[in-house]
C-alpha cells in the first residue's frame, strides 16, 4: 500500500460529515489505488473491532461503505486528473521556418481549451508585440476566440473583449475569412461571442451590433442555425437592458419566421424563449407546447430540458413542490441521453434548483438520480452545489450546527486549488460568513474569512473585472462593519467607519483613494459635505464626511440594487415615454407632467432620511452615486419635511472620492475666451431647428458667443474653436464606449453631412469620422472651465444606456474639461432653455450655486407651476468642479 492511499485514509477517517468524505474523495490530487484504499480501511475496521473500540469500528464502517459507493467517482476523478497533468510544453526549440507570433497563437488557443487562462494571458502580451501575417489572420481570430471564451466563463469578460484580433466594428474581416462558407461562419462565431462579451460589460446596444453582423454573415455562409443563435441572442439582449416587451416581440418574431420554414428546433427554442418572460398561464402553454412537439419528432436535447425545467420551476412557485423535484429529475434524465452540451446544461441546471436550498432540495437529496447528478458528473462545482444546497436546507430547518459543518468540510478540503472550484469555493466562504455572522460569537470569524477572500481576489490580473463579480465580499464586509465594526478586531487597528469606507471605494474605484486623502483634499471646504452611496443586493450604503466638522458617518439602508434601478427604469418610461411597447406610450407632456405617478421616488426617501440633518447648513452636497442609483434625480427625492432635496441643497456629482482627490485644487486658469455655441441634429431628428438656435442662451451674459450649427458644426472646426473658448454649450447627441470611455464622444457633422442616432451599427471608420472624443480634446489640449450637454440623451432609449451619459461626463472630465453640466433623461425644449439662460445670466458667483438658484427660482415659479415638476428642473445635474469659474 503506497503512502498516498495512507494518507487518505488517515483524511477520510477524521472526516466531519458526509459531504467531507465525497469532496475529499473528489478533489484528491495524488494518484491513489481503489483496491488499496479500501483494504486500508477494511483493515482499520476489523483492526477496530478487535480491539473492544465499537464506536470507532463503525465508524471505520461508515467512511468504507461510502467510499465503496463512490467508486464511479474515483474512477472519473482520477482519469480528469490524468488529463489536466499533461501540461503543454512551450519550450522547444523554434526554427528559422518558425513564425514566432503563429506559434504563441497556437499555444494560447492550447492553453484556453485547457482553462489556463492566465498562462494564455502572459503569452498574449508577448504576441501583441509581434506582427501577424495574413496567412495566420484566421488562426489567431479563433485562438483569441477561444481565450475569450474561456475568460468569460471565469466573469473576465472585459479583459476578453481586450484579447480580440477581430472585431465586428472593424467591418468585414480580411479576406481569409470571407473566401469560403467556412470563414464566414468562423466569423459569424466571432462576432457572437464579441457581442455576449459587451453584454457582459454593460454594452448592450453594442452587442446588439455584433449580434447583427454575426447574422449576416451566417446567412451569407448558409448557416441558418447560427444566424438563429444571433438573432436570439439580439431579442435575449433587449430583456437583458431592461425591455422585456420589446424582447417578447422579437421572440414573436424569431417564432413567426421559425414556423414558415417549418423548422421544429428553431419553434421549441423560441417558444422556450417567450415562456421564460411571461406570466404562468403562457408560460405553461408554451413548455406544454415544446414538449408536445419534442414527442412528435422523437427529439431530446437542450430545448426539451429547458421546458421541463420551466415547467419544474411553474410548479415550485406553485407549492407543487413533488411534481417541481419529478420535472427536475426527468430534465436531467434527458439530458444525460443526449449530447455534451445538454449533458452540461441540465447538471448546472440541476445544481441551481438544489442550491436553493428549499423543499424541492430536500426532496432531491433523498434520490440518487439527484445525487448521480451533482456529484458523480459534477465534479468540484458539483460538489459545491450540493454542500450549498445542503447547508442552506439544514440553515433553513434551523440547524445551523450542521450547516456549519458542511460549509466548513468544503473549505478545509482541496477543492479550492482546482480552476472553477476555487472561484466556485468563494460562494461557500460568503455562505459560511453569512451564517457565523448570525450570532455574536461568529462575527469575528466571519469578518477574517471574508477579509481573507478579498485578499486572494486582489491578486487576480483584472482587479476591476474580479471585484465586479464579487461585489458581495465587499459587500458582506461594509455590513459588518457598520453594524458590529466597534466589535471586532480589525487590521492595523484601523477605525470600522474609515475602513469601511476605504472598503467601498475599493469596490467603486479600480485604482482608489484613502479617506484620509479624502479629508486632506476637502480641508477648508466649509460650506460642503461628501456623500457616496454603495449600491448593494440587500441593502445601500451611505458614508457622509462634512469636512467642516472632520466628522464621517455610515449607514446601512434597506433598499437594495433591484428596487432602485425598478424606481430608475420606472421614471425613464415615464419621462422619456416607450415608443416600442404595444401599446406605446408617449414621452411626458411638458404641460401636464403630474398626471403620470411618481410616488415610486417618494418611496426611495429613506435613502436621505438617516443623515439628511447631518448636513443641515452645508447648501453644497458633493454626492458620488453607485450604480442604478447614477439613472436617479437625488434633487428631486423628498426630505422628511416634504419638499425636494434641491431646495435645501445643490447637488454636484462627482463619481467617487477618487475622483474628487485625483480632480486637484487648481484654480482655472485666467482668461475668458468666447463662448462656443454649436449644435447639430442627427439625420434622424425631425425637426433639426430644435438641436441648432441655443445661440441665444447668452443674451445679456456680456459673453462673446461663436455659434456653429447643422453641418459647418464638424469635428475639425469644432475642435478648431474651443482652442480659445472657455465654455462650450453643445446641443448633439452622444455615444458612449462602455469598454474604452475616451473613445466615447459627441455626434457631429462630417463632409456635409448629420450623424446617425445609431451609431453602434456603424463600422468604425465611419462612427469615427462624425465623433468628437475626449482623446480629441485632451490632444488639442483644449482648457474649458464648462461643456454644457443639452441633448444627449435624446433616443438613448435603453435603459443601459441612461448611465451613459454619466460616463461620457466623466470621459470629458478626465479629458480635461472641468466641469460638465448633462441630462439624465430626454430634455424639454422650453424649460431646459430657460433653466441654462437662467444658470448662464448667474455668472457672478460659483457655477454649482448659479444652477442650484435658477432650479429653485423654476420650482417656485407661480406663473408656470408645471415647471416645479421634477421632469423640467432635474434633468440637467452637473458633474466635476465644484470650485468657482
Amino acid at each position: 500500500m503506497s503512502e498516498v492511499d495512507r494518507r487518505l485514509a488517515e483524511r477520510l477517517m477524521t472526516a466531519a460529515s458526509v459531504t467531507e468524505i465525497i469532496t475529499t474523495l473528489v478533489t484528491e490530487r495524488e494518484p491513489y489505488t481503489f483496491g488499496a484504499l479500501v483494504a486500508d480501511l477494511t483493515e482499520r475496521r476489523d483492526r477496530l473491532v478487535d480491539g473492544g473500540r465499537p464506536a470507532e469500528a463503525r465508524l471505520a464502517a461508515l467512511v468504507l461503505r461510502h467510499v465503496m459507493e463512490q467508486r464511479p467517482v474515483i474512477e472519473r476523478t482520477a482519469a480528469r486528473n490524468a488529463r489536466s497533468t499533461d501540461d503543454l510544453d512551450l519550450r522547444r526549440e523554434l526554427t528559422e521556418q518558425d513564425d514566432r507570433r503563429h506559434v504563441l497563437e497556437t499555444s494560447i488557443g492550447e492553453l484556453a481549451r485547457r482553462d489556463q487562462v492566465d498562462e494564455a494571458l502572459a503569452l498574449v502580451r508577448q504576441a501583441d508585440a509581434l506582427p501577424l501575417r495574413p496567412e495566420h489572420y484566421a488562426d489567431a481570430a479563433a485562438a483569441r476566440h477561444m481565450l475569450a471564451d474561456a475568460l468569460r466563463g471565469f466573469g473576465r469578460s472585459a479583459e476578453a473583449l481586450e484579447i480580440l484580433v477581430y472585431r465586428s466594428a472593424d467591418g468585414p474581416p480580411p479576406g481569409l475569412l470571407l473566401d469560403r462558407p467556412q470563414g464566414l461562419y468562423a466569423a459569424a462565431r466571432f462576432s457572437n461571442m464579441e457581442g455576449l462579451l459587451h453584454e457582459d460589460v454593460g454594452s448592450y446596444e453594442l452587442g446588439r451590433a455584433c449580434y447583427a453582423a454575426s447574422a449576416q454573415f451566417a446567412r451569407e455562409a448558409g448557416h441558418e442555425g447560427m444566424a438563429f443563435e444571433a438573432l436570439t441572442n439580439f431579442a435575449a439582449s433587449y430583456s437583458k437592458s431592461g425591455r422585456p416587451r420589446t424582447a417578447v416581440r422579437e421572440f414573436r418574431r424569431l417564432l413567426q419566421r421559425a414556423t414558415d420554414a417549418g423548422n421544429p428546433g428553431q419553434i421549441v427554442a423560441s417558444l422556450n424563449n417567450i415562456a421564460g418572460m411571461s406570466d404562468a398561464a403562457t408560460a405553461r402553454a408554451c413548455y406544454t407546447r415544446v414538449l408536445e412537439i419534442c414527442g412528435e419528432y422523437g427529439a431530446t436535447g437542450i430545448s426539451h430540458a429547458i421546458a421541463m425545467f420551466g415547467l419544474g420551476d411553474l410548479a415550485a412557485d406553485e407549492g407543487r413542490y413533488q411534481d417541481a423535484a419529478n420535472a427536475y429529475l426527468n430534465a436531467y434524465r434527458v439530458g444525460e441521453g443526449s449530447d455534451g452540451r445538454t449533458r452540461s446544461f441540465v447538471r448546472r441546471s440541476l445544481a441551481d434548483r438544489y442550491e436553493r436550498g428549499n423543499e424541492v432540495t430536500d426532496l432531491l437529496s433523498h434520490h440518487p438520480t439527484a445525487f448521480e447528478g451533482l456529484i458523480i458528473n459534477g465534479g468540484a462545482q458539483g460538489v459545491i452545489s450540493f454542500t450549498l444546497g445542503e447547508a442552506r436546507l439544514k440553515r433553513a430547518r434551523g440547524d445551523r450546527a450542521g450547516a456549519e459543518d458542511d460549509l466548513r468540510g468544503v473549505l478545509h478540503s482541496r477543492i479550492h486549488e482546482r480552476g472553477q472550484g476555487r472561484q466556485d469555493a468563494l460562494r461557500v466562504a460568503l455562505d459560511l460568513a453569512e451564517l457565523l455572522a448570525e450570532e455574536p460569537a461568529g462575527r469575528q470569524e466571519a469578518f477574517d474569512l471574508l477579509w481573507r477572500s478579498r485578499g486572494e481576489l486582489l491578486e487576480a490580473t483584472d482587479r476591476a473585472a474580479v471585484v465586479r463579480t464579487h461585489h458581495r465580499v465587499w459587500e458582506r464586509l461594509i455590513a459588518l462593519l457598520a453594524e458590529h465594526g466597534d466589535r471586532l478586531l480589525l487590521p492595523g487597528g484601523a477605525s470600522p467607519v474609515e475602513l469601511a469606507f476605504d472598503l467601498h471605494e475599493e469596490a467603486k474605484s479600480d485604482d482608489p483613494v484613502s479617506f484620509a486623502a479624502l479629508r486632506e483634499r476637502l480641508a477648508g471646504e466649509n460650506e460642503a459635505a461628501f456623500v457616496s452611496f454603495l449600491c448593494g443586493a440587500d441593502a445601500t450604503a451611505v458614508f457622509v464626511f462634512v469636512p467642516a466638522t472632520g466628522h464621517l458617518a455610515m449607514w446601512s439602508v434597506p433598499i437594495g440594487r433591484a428596487r432602485i434601478a425598478e424606481a430608475a427604469t420606472r421614471l425613464e418610461r415615464t419621462f422619456n415615454g416607450a415608443p416600442d411597447d404595444f401599446p406605446p406610450l408617449a414621452p411626458l407632456h411638458p404641460r401636464r407632467p403630474w398626471r403620470r405617478d411618481l410616488a415610486f421616488l417618494e418611496d426611495l426617501s429613506a435613502l436621505l432620511e438617516p443623515w439628511i440633518d447631518t448636513v443641515a447648513g452645508r447648501d453644497l452636497l458633493l454626492v458620488a452615486p453607485h450604480g442604478p442609483l447614477l439613472r436617479l434625480p437625488l434633487a428631486a427625492l423628498p426630505t422628511p419635511d416634504g419638499g425636494p432635496l434641491a431646495l435645501s441643497h445643490a447637488l454636484v456629482y462627482v463619481l467617487s472620492a477618487t475622483a474628487v482627490v485625483r480632480s486637484g485644487s487648481a484654480a482655472p486658469e485666467p482668461g475668458d475666451g468666447p463662448v462656443l455655441c454649436a449644435g447639430v441634429a442627427a439625420r434622424e431628428d425631425l425637426v433639426p431647428e430644435l438641436l441648432e438656435r441655443d445661440g441665444e442662451l447668452f443674451d445679456g451674459t456680456g459673453r462673446e458667443v461663436r455659434e456653429l450649427t447643422g453641418t459647418e458644426a464638424t469635428r475639425e472646426a469644432i475642435l478648431a474653436a474651443l482652442r480659445e473658448a472657455r465654455t462650450a454649450h453643445l446641443t448633439c447627441h452622444g455615444y458612449f464606449d462602455s469598454r474604452e470611455h475616451l473613445d466615447s464622444g459627441l455626434l457631429v457633422a462630417h463632409a456635409g453631412s448629420r450623424p446617425t442616432r445609431h451609431p453602434s451599427a456603424q463600422p468604425v471608420h465611419i462612427r469615427h469620422d462624425h465623433l468628437l472624443t475626449p482623446r480629441d480634446l485632451a490632444a488639442a489640449h483644449v482648457q474649458l472651465e464648462l461643456m454644457t450637454l443639452r441633448a444627449c440623451s435624446a433616443g438613448a432609449q435603453d435603459t443601459e444606456t441612461a448611465e451613459d451619459v454619466t460616463g461620457l461626463a466623466q470621459a470629458l472630465l478626465t479629458a480635461g474639461v472641468r466641469t460638465v453640466i448633462a441630462p439624465l433623461w430626454d430634455v424639454a425644449e422650453e424649460s431646459s432653455r430657460l433653466l441654462l439662460a437662467a444658470t448662464y445670466r448667474g455668472q457672478a458667483q460659483p457655477l454649482w450655486r448659479s444652477l442650484w438658484t435658477a432650479q429653485r427660482a423654476m420650482i417656485e415659479n407661480p406663473a408656470r407651476p408645471w415647471h416645479a415638476h421634477p421632469y423640467h428642473w432635474a434633468a440637467l445635474t452637473l458633474f466635476g468642479s465644484w470650485s468657482p469659474s
